[in-house]
């Protein structure tokens, strides 16, 4: 009788065992699931959230534009610096020469100098190149991290007084 005892308490605690380690390791794996679920969710809504101020930004400057007004263009983004914290608005020219930006500082650097992610840098030849993509974010790592939204402002006719038809 002691031995059938002996040997229940030491198959339960087996069954006991095995069962603390299923249930910790289907936590961990819904646990990992759900953080890299939320992780890529919150990169499409910043996705989204950079496409919106790139469409404000187009709104704001379409006009100045089209007539060659550069200082309405600057008070636009001056304005955006205060409306807009934490978000730093670079237009650059197909040199990659930062020529408006909500930091004036900025100004006249090349975007290489304000952007440390190698992985934009493919995307942005491409689109000079050819026209590329509307948008693409990427994570910088860093101590702040941040996101960076690229997007591609095409020459429209209005443009061709300033730029030419030739120019992308």
């Amino acid at each position: 009788m002691a031995l059938t005892s002996f040997i229940r308490k030491r198959l339960s605690r087996q069954i006991l065992g095995a069962l603390v380690a299923v249930v910790a390791l289907t936590m961990t794996a819904v646990i990992l699931l759900a953080a890299g679920y939320q992780h890529r969710a919150m990169l499409e809504e910043m996705t989204l959230f950079g496409e919106e101020v790139a469409q404000l930004v187009m709104a704001g400057i379409r006009y100045p534009m089209a007539v060659g007004d550069r200082q309405a263009v600057r008070e636009h983004m001056t304005g955006l610096k205060d409306s807009l914290t934490g978000v730093e608005v670079f237009i650059c020219d197909a040199q990659q020469r930062i020529v408006f930006a909500t930091n004036p500082s900025r100004l006249g650097r090349a975007f290489a100098d304000s952007v440390r992610d190698d992985t934009v840098w493919p995307a942005l030849a491409h689109g000079l190149a050819r026209g590329g993509p509307p948008g693409r974010t990427v994570e910088e790592p860093g101590a702040r991290p941040l996101l960076v939204h690229t997007r591609l402002i095409g020459n429209q006719p209005e443009c061709y007084r300033c730029h030419g038809a030739e120019e992308r």
